[in-house]
């Protein structure tokens, strides 16, 4: 699946996405199904000028909400546009959408595109990362 700004509308409902890839810029992932990404290819463009990138925006507005976005054995990697640039554009890893957010990123290999906070917004980012089995955990919440 290949986009810019919101990508792929994972709606409602519970989703599997296995061995895609998908490219996007400005929350190029979003909505609120509960949905998994299990050996994706999830790969950032170069966003128009004066943009940065946020690959997740997820959107559970009740606290008791079963929703939520995971990434799962997934790569994140930039496009050959970024590439030349990923220094001056920040990327992150997901924005929270509504109040109680939630997207989770685990066992996935992230590159340097990622600006170090991970998140963008009023998020909570909680990070435990496994550096023996180079497994990292992260789990974005609004608090």
């Amino acid at each position: 699946m290949a986009g810019y700004e919101e990508t792929l509308y994972v709606q409602t409902h519970c989703q599997f996405y296995r061995g895609c890839d998908i490219l996007g810029t400005v929350d190029f992932i979003f909505g609120d199904a509960a949905v998994v990404f299990q050996t994706c290819e999830v790969i950032v463009r170069k966003p128009m000028d004066n943009k940065q990138n946020t690959i997740t925006t997820q959107s559970r507005v009740d606290k008791h909400e079963t929703t939520g976005i995971v990434l799962q054995k997934c790569k994140i990697s930039a496009d050959d546009t970024l590439k030349p640039v990923k220094k001056k554009i920040e990327g992150y890893l997901g924005r929270p959408g509504k109040e109680y957010s939630r997207t989770i990123v685990m066992e996935s290999e992230i590159s340097d595109i990622i600006h170090p906070a991970g998140c963008k917004g009023k998020a909570v980012l909680r990070l435990k990362r496994y550096i023996t089995r180079s497994i990292t955990i992260l789990v974005v919440v609004l608090k």
